[in-house]
């Protein structure tokens, strides 16, 4: 997953984290794939990485990330096409 941290996003994969200077809008933007979605103002995921899903919480390896109650319903309709 991408989390917004002020003027940097933080990217957290499996073994490591990685801060750059970037916006989380820039990078949503550059990937535009339907594959990474905003699932928080502060989160984009990856819909192939979530384990599980409850509504308002998504568990992405053993992190749990809090969905924000604007992105739930397209959150939902995303992860039911996949």
């Amino acid at each position: 997953y991408i989390e917004a941290s002020g003027d940097f996003i933080k990217v957290v994969e499996k073994d490591r984290k990685t801060q750059l200077r970037h916006t989380l809008k820039s990078v949503e933007d550059r990937i535009n794939n339907g594959q990474i979605v905003r699932s928080h103002r502060s989160y984009l995921v990856n819909l192939d990485k979530i384990k599980k899903y409850e509504r308002g919480i998504i568990t992405i390896e053993n992190y749990s990330l809090s969905v924000g109650t604007k992105y739930q319903d397209y959150l939902e309709e995303k992860l039911l096409k996949t």
